[in-house]
């Protein structure tokens, strides 16, 4: 192992660990504010899949067709 990939390991770790106190301390917030994004992917991924499996189209296949 070299001196740059310790390097780099260390910031990388240590980035990881102040993401985690920050969510430690902020967690709900961030909880709240990233709930609808999850909600919207995930009911779109639902969404598509019931589409594809009424209609057996494949996923978002003919979303070009209307432009």
């Amino acid at each position: 192992m070299t001196n740059e990939s310790f390097f780099a390991l260390a910031i990388t770790g240590m980035l990881a660990l102040l993401f985690g106190m920050l969510l430690l301390f902020g967690g709900c917030r961030f909880f709240i504010f990233l709930l609808p994004i999850w909600g919207f992917f995930f009911g779109f991924g639902l969404g598509a899949q019931a589409v594809q499996a009424l209609f057996g189209d494949a996923f978002l296949s003919t979303a070009l067709w209307s432009l």
